[in-house]
């Protein structure tokens, strides 16, 4: 994620041990709801994937 940040113009660095590390050491989190977005069989607009390789 931190590379594709930087090829898209944002400074990031990649956390070792990933979401998972910043949570469990407590650092705060943002909640972002989110209205829409693309349905699982649309082309995701970052990588023309379908939008479902990105869901877990």
């Amino acid at each position: 994620m931190a590379q594709f940040l930087r090829n898209h113009g944002y400074q990031a660095s990649a956390l070792r041990g990933g979401l998972a590390a910043w949570r469990a050491a407590g650092y705060p989190m943002a909640h972002k709801q989110v209205t829409s977005g693309p349905r699982a069989d649309e082309p995701c607009p970052d990588c023309d994937e379908e939008a479902e390789a990105h869901l877990a």
